[in-house]
């Protein structure tokens, strides 16, 4: 029996580092990474935007499904499903995209910057996430 209890006590320790953990990370998040890429700006954005051919060089990503109106698709990969919108394009310069559902405990926003650079184009991609608490009911 006292095997029991310690058992007890070290799984409500641990949920209680965890709980402690969590309220000290940061809900929100701005990351940016920008990368020379050897082709005019005009070729990048039409590789971006050409939704449905991600699997072919996204690694993890099975499949996408465009909708007719080509500005919401949904992502699959092996352990979830993602739908998108478009809220923002601006041809071979700038394209903003954003996760389209409340029901995932994360979201948020990407942008693609797309400008021109000697050899081809200077890309930067900036994610404005949020991550939510394992802890709160969605």
């Amino acid at each position: 029996m006292r095997y029991v209890w310690i058992s007890l006590a070290v799984i409500a320790a641990a949920l209680i580092l965890a709980y402690a953990a969590d309220s000290l990370l940061p809900g929100e998040h701005t990351a940016t990474l920008s990368r020379s890429i050897g082709a005019p700006p005009e070729r990048v954005f039409a590789i971006i935007t050409d939704f449905g051919s991600g699997p072919g060089w996204r690694t993890g990503l099975k499949s996408v499904r465009v909708e007719a109106d080509g500005v919401r698709y949904v992502e699959e990969s092996s352990n979830c499903r993602i739908p998108f919108r478009v809220i923002e394009r601006v041809p071979d310069s700038r394209l903003v995209t954003e996760i389209e559902t409340a029901e995932l405990p994360f979201g948020g926003t990407w942008t693609f910057g797309i400008k021109p650079a000697a050899g081809g184009s200077e890309v930067s991609i900036t994610e404005n996430g949020f991550v939510g608490s394992p802890f709160s009911v969605y």
